[in-house]
C-alpha cells in the first residue's frame, strides 16, 4: 500500500489522473503503467514496480527547464550529426560497431 501511495503522490492528486495498471509476466516480473501519461516501469515485485513508477512519474513531470540539453561535443566525438536523421548505408559509429 505504501508503494501505491508513492505513485499517487507523484500524480496531480486528481482521481482521473490516478489510474495505474499492474501486470505480471512470467520470467519478466511486474510492470506498472500510469494510464493517463503512458509512463511505465518494472520490478521483481509489485511494490518495486510501483516505487519505480513513482520515480518515473516524478521525472516525467519535472519542468522542462530542469532538462539537460544535449551536448554538441558528445555528438561530434562520436561522429554524429544531430540534425541528420537519415541512416541509409552509413557505417555505425565506432562505439556502436
Amino acid at each position: 500500500m505504501t508503494a501505491y501511495l508513492a505513485v499517487m503522490a507523484a500524480t496531480t492528486g486528481d482521481p482521473d489522473d490516478a489510474e495505474v495498471r499492474v501486470t505480471y509476466e512470467e520470467g519478466f516480473g511486474y510492470s506498472a503503467r500510469h494510464v493517463p501519461t503512458g509512463v511505465a516501469s518494472q520490478g521483481d515485485t509489485e511494490e518495486e514496480a510501483l516505487v519505480a513508477l513513482a520515480e518515473a512519474l516524478i521525472l516525467h513531470r519535472r519542468p522542462d527547464e530542469d532538462a539537460v540539453p544535449p551536448d554538441p561535443a558528445w555528438f561530434e566525438r562520436h561522429g554524429l550529426d544531430p540534425g541528420d536523421s537519415e541512416i541509409g548505408d552509413k557505417p555505425l559509429p565506432d562505439f556502436l560497431g
